[in-house]
């Protein structure tokens, strides 16, 4: 996937995703750390700055296109999960669902392209970094299932 992505031409493409400390799947934070640097580098990423997560799928294109589902952009959910999704063609939906992600965008935080320097409210402990580190060791030779 990563490959073909490579090959095209994109637009602007903006991220919005947990912060690594307050996401509760650890593992996918874990592998979520791995890439996000070059996300960042690539990308207009942002990490929602809560306590709380966010957990739903929702990819906007252009001004009719929606699409929201339990499917992630990854191999695993392209390959292997039974995942689904749904597209709306709308330009009214469409807007609404621009309205919704702008609110949570402005309750996130801009990732620069160096990651560790971040002005979010959410300061992970030592311990929470260690894990990670542990998690993010363990994962990285099951990249494409996370």
């Amino acid at each position: 996937m990563t490959s073909v992505l490579d090959a095209l031409t994109l637009p602007s493409i903006t991220l919005l995703t947990n912060h690594p400390g307050t996401n509760p799947n650890r593992i996918a934070a874990s592998g979520y750390l791995r890439y996000r640097s070059m996300l960042a580098n690539r990308h207009r990423l942002f990490e929602f700055d809560s306590t709380d997560s966010l957990h739903g799928k929702t990819h906007v294109f252009g001004d009719d296109i929606v699409i929201i589902g339990s499917m992630n952009v990854d191999h695993r959910s392209t390959f292997l999960s039974s995942e689904s999704a749904l597209v709306i063609y709308s330009s009214s939906f469409n807007a609404q669902v621009r309205e919704a992600i702008e609110v949570l965008l402005n309750q996130s935080v801009p990732v620069t392209l160096n990651a560790e320097e971040s002005v979010s409210q959410i300061v992970m402990t030592p311990r929470q970094r260690f894990d990670l580190w542990v998690w993010g060791i363990l994962t990285a030779w099951f990249d494409e299932m996370l």
